[in-house]
């Protein structure tokens, strides 16, 4: 199992909740903490499909939480 340090933030200019992964660099952003959690989920997991040449979550047949 791999784990990464997740940290938030708020942008007050642009009033977006903001997640990301200092070690690899990797952030994304929602109107809501949910969402902006959501969108990083799904940026982490095309990083990791791309990075290792791992198969998509549906041809493994599950989602992630």
């Amino acid at each position: 199992m791999v784990m990464f340090d997740i940290r938030f933030g708020f942008d007050e200019e642009t009033k977006q909740f903001i997640a990301e992964v200092p070690s690899l660099n990797l952030s994304d952003y929602g109107d809501t903490l949910e969402e902006a959690y959501k969108n990083l989920l799904e940026a982490l997991q095309l990083y990791m499909e791309e990075k290792y040449n791992l198969k998509s979550k549906k041809e493994y047949g599950y989602e992630t939480v």
